[in-house]
């Protein structure tokens, strides 16, 4: 049964900060400010036209770099061994070598010509497959061909129709599936990837779809393998969604796979379980907020799973932990502002978040729209696409707080 909840309050995590506060220090939650006269949601967020932010210290001795790449930057993932990177641009994908100092573009791989508008990215848990949202579903890529032999990257295509707004995608935990975010479908479409291999890219690879919200984007997989978290930036009846998922249903019968909706702040674009799999992490990208779940409440009693919200800087987008779960790191892309200006990295301790301390560490410079971001193990370096000023920017995680 599918049950959709609107949260009217926050059980744990920092509160709200009103529109005149001001705190500094390594330990300071932050410092906002706010429109005049916007007030908050029944939730306890900001309202969806508030422009409060907070405003983290600068970190000093964190290494850092960018690499210029010839288009758009997306998504962006990274190799089972760390060694090398994965770009997405509009019409294909940039491979960088990471263990080249400076690191380099070494190859292009095209891709097809009936796709537009790539996007997002991953790679199967077995590191050999690579897949690009694109069109109405995604392109398959192998992994090792686009390391060396990128004119034999390309294996097929998964399709689901007319279309062009698959956005992000998702595998489930044995690979043998995808789960594509089909943003203006309103929809996640399920493809079997060893049916597509098998039947050379048929359509017999769809089996089948699920609507989930309005304007559907950021999905992940629990740690345990059997539920997909996703958000939606509509949907509700106060802004967004984070809605979960049964794989098994989605993997069999996908129309029935919703198990609860629960709101998540206004526009919720991407979703990251902590390593533990206890929490459930959000980007609320118009509440300038990263909200925090508990995983089990969200299926037990999803009215009192929000337990943590910490207000960062603006329209949050990318998550990623590291250091073993005890930080997080995320994308402020500051898209809506009135003029191209540089983003930013806030650096969060979710410990601290889920205690209701202060949380946010500080924030580290950025290119212009910071999108995506993605750990790259062992190396333990943090990649970011700045998709406005078409950059791929590397953080050694070891330099962060």
């Amino acid at each position: 049964m599918r049950v959709i909840v609107t949260v009217s309050g926050c059980s744990a995590g920092s509160p709200r900060e009103s529109s005149s506060s001001r705190s500094t220090g390594a330990s300071s939650a932050s410092s906002s400010t706010a429109r005049s006269g916007s007030s908050a949601r029944p939730d306890g967020l900001p309202a969806c036209t508030s422009t409060a932010v907070a405003t983290g210290r600068p970190l000093a001795g964190v290494s850092t770099s960018e690499l210029a790449v010839s288009g758009a930057p997306f998504g962006v993932v990274a190799s089972a061994d760390g060694r090398w990177g994965f770009v997405v641009l509009p019409y294909e994908v940039e491979v960088i070598s990471l263990t080249a100092t400076p690191h380099e573009v070494v190859q292009t791989v095209a891709l097809p010509a009936t796709v537009s508008a790539a996007a997002g990215a991953a790679i199967t848990p077995d590191g050999h497959t690579l897949l690009v949202a694109a069109g109405s579903g995604a392109v398959v890529l192998d992994v090792a061909a686009a390391e060396r032999n990128p004119s034999k990257a390309v294996l097929g295509t998964l399709a689901s129709g007319s279309g062009s707004d698959a956005i992000e995608v998702s595998t489930s935990r044995d690979g043998h599936y995808a789960f594509v975010s089909r943003e203006y479908a309103n929809e996640i479409v399920v493809f079997d990837l060893r049916k597509a291999r098998d039947d050379h890219f048929s359509a017999s690879a769809l089996v089948g779809k699920v609507a989930v919200g309005r304007t559907v984007v950021g999905s992940a997989l629990s740690r345990d393998g059997t539920k997909l978290y996703v958000t939606s930036e509509g949907g509700g009846t106060a802004g967004g969604l984070l809605s979960v998922l049964d794989v098994n249903r989605l993997e069999t019968e996908p129309s029935k796979a919703v198990t609860v909706s629960i709101a998540a702040g206004c526009d919720p674009v991407r979703v990251q379980p902590s390593p533990d799999g206890r929490t459930v992490w959000v980007t609320a990208r118009e509440s300038n907020t990263v909200l925090a779940f508990d995983a089990a409440r969200l299926v037990t009693d999803p009215a009192h799973a929000r337990v943590a919200a910490v207000r960062v800087g603006s329209a949050p987008v990318g998550l990623v932990f590291f250091r073993n779960g005890q930080r997080l790191l995320v994308t402020q892309s500051g898209r809506f502002s009135n003029s191209p200006a540089p983003g930013s990295l806030a650096v969060i301790d979710p410990v601290a978040a889920l205690a209701g301390k202060p949380a946010l560490l500080g924030v580290v410079r950025a290119g212009v729209f910071p999108r995506d971001t993605f750990l790259a193990q062992p190396s333990n370096m943090i990649l970011v696409s700045n998709y406005g000023s078409k950059q791929v920017q590397t953080i050694d995680a070891g330099t962060l707080p």
